[in-house]
């Protein structure tokens, strides 16, 4: 069982109603069976969402971390990224872990409900388009940008700067 889901049948017994409390998202299944292992799912058959905000657990996590990421940072980088090689990519979060910056791919969506639990509402909804990563710094909020810029000379330009917060 995973803290914080409740499960409960419903009255005609054939439907699972799945709350994840204190978040106000719910969710049933007439699945004949539900694993619960690290998350939740829920086979081939029919899923109602009752809120259309619903996430997974892992999901959830994932807002909780970008949400703590934003608030905390005091430099944030939005990048497209989209050319990109994985050779590339390896190469800047291995830029990124030396020099202390946060650097991530995340849904949209998912940033877009961090962005407003973390105060930030519909202020990045417009740099949110395409592949887009995001580059945060706790300590320094110029070094997202030394990163990317040095990061560019080597590398075609391939990372472009679309938003700085």
């Amino acid at each position: 069982m995973i803290p914080g889901v409740k499960l409960t049948k419903t009255l005609d017994n054939r439907t699972i109603l799945i709350e994840i409390e204190n978040s106000g998202w719910k969710f049933s299944t007439n699945c004949e069976t539900i694993n619960i292992e690290n998350g939740i799912y829920f086979g081939k058959k029919n899923l109602k969402l009752e809120n259309q905000n619903i996430c997974i657990s892992g999901k959830i996590d994932k807002v909780d971390q970008s949400t703590s990421r934003l608030k905390e940072a005091s430099g944030i980088y939005f990048a497209s990224y989209t050319g990109m090689d994985v050779k590339q990519a390896t190469e800047l979060r291995k830029l990124c872990r030396e020099t202390n910056v946060d650097y991530s791919i995340t849904k949209n969506t998912l940033i877009k409900i961090a962005a407003k639990n973390a105060g930030y509402d519909n202020q990045f909804d417009d740099l949110l388009k395409g592949q887009i990563a995001i580059a945060t710094s706790v300590d320094d909020p110029v070094a997202p940008a030394r990163i990317i810029k040095n990061f560019n000379k080597d590398n075609n330009d391939v990372l472009e700067v679309v938003g700085v917060f």
